[in-house]
């Protein structure tokens, strides 16, 4: 069935979707670096990345070494994690919501 809308082409997000999810955040350290000569937004995602790293094995310890002590308490007792959550589910919510108030494609 065809219906009376025109054809519209979808971006480039759904062929490279990693492409789409990393390239805004290279692009803003970029630009951050060149306009202000400040690395904040670089120093912001890697003390996220590494955040996130700790909370799951123990400071101090070599995560190859076969001895390693995951910490299960202080990863589910990090406010990131639960923040974390609840943005995703927010925003999931709101997709499904959007999705469903759309109509069929």
């Amino acid at each position: 069935m065809k219906s009376g809308l025109p054809a519209v082409k979808l971006p480039a997000a759904p062929c490279a979707p990693f492409l789409w999810a990393t390239l805004p955040l290279v692009a803003i350290s970029i630009v951050e670096k060149m306009a202000f000569e400040t690395t904040r937004v670089a120093t912001m995602l890697q003390t996220r990345y590494n955040a996130s790293r700790e909370a799951v094995i123990a400071p101090g310890s070599l995560p190859i070494d076969p001895m390693t002590h995951l910490t299960p308490r202080v990863f589910l007792s990090s406010a990131s994690l639960w923040l974390g959550l609840g943005v995703a589910a927010a925003l999931l919510a709101a997709a499904v919501r959007l999705r469903r108030a759309r109509g069929p494609i």
